[in-house]
This record gives structure tokens, sequence and C-alpha cells, in this order.
């Protein structure tokens, strides 16, 4: 697995104290054959203590997910199809944070973005 942390300084603009966290692993066997085992990994310290995945959606660039593709492939190198319908769960859309799980082919994609302005 490989995390990507950028700070508000990496954005256009610092003031928006912008971070984003991307974590992004292939799908395989061992160890992450689902979602869920990946998910654990990333969240072992709260794995007991609140459900680790809500229902699926398919992505789309509704509700702000423009920005979710753009910084994807800006921080990342992560470029989805222009017409992208992977399942994806949202655990947090609130106007100061973004936390979504994204199953692609291939990987999986945590994308947690925040702001404190």
């Amino acid at each position: 697995m490989r995390t990507i942390e950028v700070d508000q300084f990496e954005f256009d603009d610092p003031s928006t104290e912008e971070h984003l966290e991307i974590a992004v692993a292939e799908r395989g066997n061992f160890p992450f054959p689902d979602v869920e085992r990946f998910m654990s990994a990333r969240l072992e310290s709260v794995a007991g203590e609140r459900p680790l995945l809500g229902d699926v959606m398919a992505f789309g660039d509704e509700l702000g997910y423009g920005l979710v593709r753009g910084y994807l492939k800006r921080f990342a190198g992560v470029a989805l199809p222009d017409s992208c319908s992977w399942p994806t769960y949202v655990l947090e859309d609130g106007p100061d944070r973004w936390e979504i799980v994204l199953c692609a082919p291939d990987s999986f994609v945590h994308y947690v973005w925040h702001t404190t302005a």
C-alpha cells in the first residue's frame, strides 16, 4: 500500500488550509482480496468502533467528485476513466471533510480531504 499526504502548501491557495491523504493498494489474494480488508488495514484503531463501509454507489462527478478526480490525478497519479462508475463508499461528505473509498478494477483507493479554514 502506498500513502500520499498533501499539506496546504501543495494546493493552489495555501490559505484554504486543505489537507489530503490518499492510500492506494492493489487488489489481490493477499493482503487485500476485498475492500473490507483494505479498510480494516487503513482504520485498525477504529475498526471495532464503527461500521467500516455503508452503502455502495457508482462514482460520478456529482457532489464534488470532480475535485476528487482532479486531486487523484494531480497528487497520486490515479487517472479515472471519463465515464467512471466504480463502486464508491462515501464515509463522510461534509463541507470541511470528504472521505470516500473507490473500488477500481485493479486497486482500492481511500481518499480523505479536509480543511481547517
